[in-house]
């Protein structure tokens, strides 16, 4: 290992993917070496049991092979449990939360190997294709959707975002017009 590794990216906090690999099942076929990685955790932390923390919690999982999944939590594990700062307001929550259910993926991931873990660089075209495969998605859009809606509505907001705005945002397959509604 040349560099230590901090899983998530500085700028944002939100936490680095899982590179992904070719060799993966469909997303969702269990049993076949892969399974549902969520990046956000331990769902014991205080600031977790709120409908802002849960919903947090719920914004982002990525399919991955089972082994990167096991690695990753004992490379990170501790890290994200006394390390990462869980958005200290509500507003950063929402920001997070928003960023995560919007498709934003980092441009670096983690790779672990028997030397240990690793950044690499993915392309804005992995990127893509790792959110409209459905290797990275929302994991409760219910509980997102309810938490967007409670916060939404609760601003003074001068471009008034309604219910139907906030469907679209989580429910549209087009990565674009997800990210245009983001910035609303």
């Amino acid at each position: 290992m040349s560099e230590w590794v901090i899983p998530v990216e500085l700028e944002t906090g939100i936490p680095l993917s899982i590179a992904p690999r070719n060799d993966l099942p469909k997303p969702g076929i269990l049993g076949e070496g892969a399974n549902w990685h969520h990046p956000l955790h331990p769902r014991t932390r205080k600031e977790a049991r709120t409908n802002s923390g849960k919903a947090l919690l719920v914004s982002r999982v990525q399919w991955t092979n089972i082994h990167d999944h096991v690695s990753h939590h004992h490379y990170f594990d501790e890290y994200m449990t006394k390390e990462w700062e869980f958005p200290e307001t509500i507003d950063r929550e929402f920001g997070m939360t928003v960023l995560l259910s919007a498709g934003y993926i980092p441009p670096r991931a983690i790779k672990t190997s028997f030397l240990g873990p690793e950044y690499v660089e993915l392309s804005e075209e992995t990127r893509n294709k790792m959110w409209e495969s459905g290797i990275i998605k929302v994991s409760s859009e219910s509980m997102v959707y309810e938490f967007l809606k409670e916060y939404t509505l609760r601003q003074k907001i001068e471009n008034l975002v309604t219910e139907i705005d906030i469907e679209e945002f989580l429910f549209t397959a087009d990565v674009i017009r997800r990210v245009m509604l983001g910035n609303q």
